[in-house]
């Protein structure tokens, strides 16, 4: 086991690492504090059954031997961390009840500059919302997917509305509120420039 630290209150907090082996072709994986099991970004599989990765109050643990998070063979990787605070950043999940309009709490505070949403209990995909989908207009009836090349295009996902600063809202697919369908979401606040985060 390798300790990674960042200084990043991930046990107290809570929040999401996302990593990325730099020497050998293989997947982004993520593992946030609320699930502590890992998805893999560049997929579409369900969350897996385990992690590679606990959490501290200044960073992480990267068990050894699996060479997507950690390697005996001295590969380099990358990692983002993100802890959780208002103004800057939320994991929530949530179980679907196929009502289109739904809304789901979050607690950015402020703009939301990006959503991205995965169903955790089967496979599907990693649907994003971004406040500059369609130059900005109508964002909310926009999405792209985190593991597709493809470029943005219309959606119900969002329930055609844009996420406000205490909740998103979303349709009634199977890829964000399935009935009984597990989910969680990774919230981004918008840097609006006023001196803090968000």
């Amino acid at each position: 086991t390798q300790t990674i630290t960042n200084g990043i209150d991930l046990s107290g907090e809570g929040g999401l690492v996302w990593v990325k082996n730099r020497d050998v072709a293989r997947s982004h994986y993520t593992t946030d504090t609320e699930l502590a099991k890992r998805l893999r970004p560049d997929g579409t599989e369900a969350m897996e059954s385990s992690s590679q990765l606990s959490f501290n109050s200044d960073g992480f643990n990267a068990a050894g031997g699996d060479q997507d998070t950690s390697d005996s063979n001295a590969n380099t990787y990358a990692s983002w961390t993100f802890r959780k605070a208002p103004k800057f950043f939320d994991v929530v999940t949530y179980t679907g009840n196929g009502t289109a309009g739904r809304t789901i709490s979050h607690n950015i505070d402020t703009t939301v500059g990006m959503l991205i949403v995965k169903r955790t209990d089967s496979a599907g995909d990693w649907s994003v919302f971004h406040r500059k989908l369609n130059g900005g207009t109508n964002s909310g009836n926009y999405r792209v997917e985190l593991q597709n090349t493809v470029g943005e295009s219309t959606t119900s996902h969002w329930n055609n509305t844009v996420p406000s600063s205490t909740h998103f809202t979303v349709g009634n697919s199977n890829t964000v509120n399935g009935n009984g369908g597990t989910y969680v979401a990774y919230v981004f606040a918008h840097n609006d420039g006023d001196g803090e985060f968000g």
